[in-house]
């Protein structure tokens, strides 16, 4: 007899019991799945706190016909897992980064705030205009 684990992830802060249970929810759906003998049963494991999830791998034990076709038995168990996480409302997360952008050079030279006061006061000439401010009947859009 062979047995195989699927790793899969799901959300921080998700039930563990609920996706213990969807997990072997998911064995129990796949023919591959070997019966309950002798020991040899389905286990979910928490194996480790990741970057974006908390992962889990399913271990299930296989029916001889099962180890000659190892693709579609991967496969089989990897979408009956998305299946039962789904049904049990618990989400698969997609890895997420936070950047912190530097602009210009290492050696370059900070910018006073002179330098943004001036960056940011357009010329008079070509400050926007108030109504109030325009001779009679020129508009905003003459201008």
């Amino acid at each position: 007899m062979l047995w195989a684990d699927f790793s899969f992830g799901v959300a921080y802060g998700s039930d563990k019991d609920a996706v213990r249970s969807a997990g072997l929810e998911a064995a129990a759906s796949v023919p591959h799945t070997l019966g309950e003998t002798e020991g040899r049963r389905s286990q979910v494991w928490l194996t480790k706190f990741g970057d974006s999830s908390l992962d889990f791998e399913l271990v299930v034990w296989l029916t001889p016909e099962a180890v000659k076709r190892p693709s579609a038995v991967h496969a089989d168990y990897l979408w009956a897992i998305e299946t039962a996480l789904r049904n049990h409302a618990i989400e698969i997360p997609f890895p997420q980064r936070d950047l912190h952008i530097r602009s210009g050079s290492p050696d370059a030279r900070p910018r006073s705030s002179v330098d943004d006061a001036a960056l940011r006061t357009p010329p008079a000439a070509e400050a926007p205009a108030d109504a109030a401010d325009l001779p009679d009947g020129q508009s905003v859009v003459d201008r």
